[in-house]
């Protein structure tokens, strides 16, 4: 059965923080991934499981698919720093290999939505490569708005890539 949950509002085993660190390094998720934050993937499985508690930041909230003991599914929200987007969070999200197509990304973000509604945000903003169509179309079906293409904007492995950008207004 699965559990969409609030991360503050949910204590996770130890199995499930594992499984949780095992779908943000998959190699699924890191054929998408483009942010230059890779310091999770300095530390093994276990040394993040072991700190997890310690190093949660206090600024990003998450919604979780639990299933069983799996984390197969989240959505993240974080908020811009500048005072003057403060207003606004960023959407990130992914979904387990073996449990794409069945809905869980979209009810996630969904999720995600309706707290950063709860916490006060007026906007929403996410982003997408531009060859990632199973992203982007999740972004519409959740009533994104595309609101435009970054041109090489992300350098991977040394090639340029372009950024499909995404907004809704809360």
């Amino acid at each position: 059965m699965l559990e969409i949950v609030y991360d503050r509002e949910y204590r996770p085993t130890e199995v499930q923080i594992r499984s949780y660190y095992n779908l943000l390094r998959s190699p699924q998720q890191m054929t998408w991934e483009y942010s230059d934050d890779f310091g999770f993937l300095r530390k093994s499985v276990d040394e993040l499981a072991a700190t997890y508690a310690a190093t949660r930041r206090t600024d990003r909230h998450e919604i979780w698919a639990v299933e069983g003991q799996r984390i197969v599914g989240y959505a993240g929200l974080e908020p811009f720093a500048k005072v003057e987007k403060r207003h606004t969070a960023e959407l990130g999200f992914g979904v387990a290999e073996d449990r794409v197509r069945r809905g869980i990304g979209f009810r996630v973000v969904l999720a995600a939505v309706a707290k950063a509604r709860e916490l006060g945000f007026k906007r929403v903003e996410g982003d997408c490569l531009a060859d990632n169509v199973a992203s982007a179309r999740l972004f519409r079906k959740a009533g994104f708005v595309e609101e435009g293409m970054r041109h090489g904007a992300i350098e991977k492995n040394g090639r340029l890539y372009d950024l499909r950008l995404f907004g809704l207004v809360l």
